[in-house]
């Protein structure tokens, strides 16, 4: 039997909302929700030339995708979905073609990911003088 993997919601900002998928530990993004967060085409995966690609490989793209079935707060669903590492590689290249918000979205990660790491850091006792 497939595993269902659970939705959550993350505020990225007011208003500004992505939904990751956990399934085994791991984090995904459908297709459609990874596009949408950085209001570009929800087919631009569909048809990316060999330039983009070769592109998005410097960012370390693979293509990878899984087929995932998920829960909502208003039912099941079944949706193609990549790796966050993946979704990285193709908000780095948005934001190199000038994707204010793909940009927007991976400071905001970056700090947060700062912010976790210094919470969960020891700081010695000399720091704190």
């Amino acid at each position: 039997m497939k595993q269902i993997a659970t939705e959550i919601p993350v505020e990225l900002k007011v208003g500004k909302v992505l939904k990751i998928l956990l399934l085994e530990n791991s984090y995904y993004i459908t297709n459609f929700e990874g596009l949408k967060i950085i209001e570009a085409s929800s087919c631009w995966l569909q048809d990316i030339s060999p330039r983009k690609l070769r592109s998005l490989k410097q960012f370390g793209f693979t293509g990878e995708t899984q087929s995932i079935i998920y829960k909502s707060k208003i039912g099941y669903f079944k949706k193609e979905a990549r790796p966050f590492d993946e979704w990285v590689a193709i908000w780095t290249y948005f934001a190199l073609m000038g994707n204010t918000k793909a940009a927007e979205i991976l400071r905001f990660l970056t700090i947060q990911n700062l912010e976790s790491r210094l919470k969960d850091s020891v700081v010695p006792s000399a720091a704190m003088r």
